[in-house]
């Protein structure tokens, strides 16, 4: 006889599982024989990580001698991005459980390969808080994926005294000389000025023209 009582199943904000988790939960634990420890042994940056081909072919023996199946799913929920990792039993009893993590692909140059390397590790941090794996090493929360940082701009140098009169002189002749004394510049120059500066040496240019024209008309 079919029992229905198992489809009531159980949730909370971590975990999911069937109604019955009596086999899943002895299968498990006789898991724990197959189960050691995973040294970090993998360089990556300035730490060392466990990589997740030490985990899969643990878990894939201590399962197999068990009746037990692990299923691993990439996720995604606003903005984040997760693995959904799903234990079976062949009595039908199951535990899901999903972690999630926030990704932004415009701070990756390669948001593909970050997301790969994202989920990978993850797998690796799913399988060994599910199966009671440790790893321990140089840096016990060593990530896999570095997250590129957007490279920041060097400090620019003020516009020297002399640039800035030079400037000046040149906008109180008008707009053509200003405009020959910009094309003058050298990029680091022109990055030294301010975008208040440039605005008051336009309109410099243009109050020397409109005197200009006026004693122009007045003669």
């Amino acid at each position: 006889m079919t029992d229905y009582s198992e489809w009531n199943d159980i949730e909370d904000e971590s975990i999911t599982h069937s109604r019955n988790i009596t086999d899943i939960s002895t299968a498990l634990s006789a898991c724990l024989v197959d189960l050691k420890d995973i040294p970090k042994n993998t360089q990556a940056f300035n730490y060392k990580y466990a990589p997740l081909e030490l985990y899969t072919p643990m878990v894939r023996k201590a399962c197999s001698n068990n009746g037990l199946f692990v299923i691993q799913s990439p996720s995604s929920k606003r903005g984040m991005v997760g693995v959904a990792t799903m234990i079976t039993h062949s009595s039908g009893q199951w535990i899901k459980g999903e972690v999630c993590i926030p990704f932004n692909p415009d701070a990756h140059k390669n948001s593909i390969q970050a997301l790969g390397s994202i989920v990978t590790y993850l797998k690796r941090y799913a399988l060994g808080s599910m199966f009671s794996i440790s790893s321990h090493g140089d840096d016990y929360d060593g990530v896999e994926v570095a997250v590129e940082k957007p490279a920041e701009k060097p400090k620019v140098k003020p516009a020297s005294a002399k640039m800035l009169s030079k400037l000046e002189k040149a906008a109180n002749d008008g707009k053509e000389s200003l405009t020959k004394a910009f094309a003058d510049l050298t990029p680091a120059m022109k990055e030294s000025l301010t975008a208040a500066q440039v605005a008051q040496f336009k309109q410099t240019a243009r109050d020397a023209e409109t005197r200009a024209s006026k004693m122009k008309s007045g003669s």
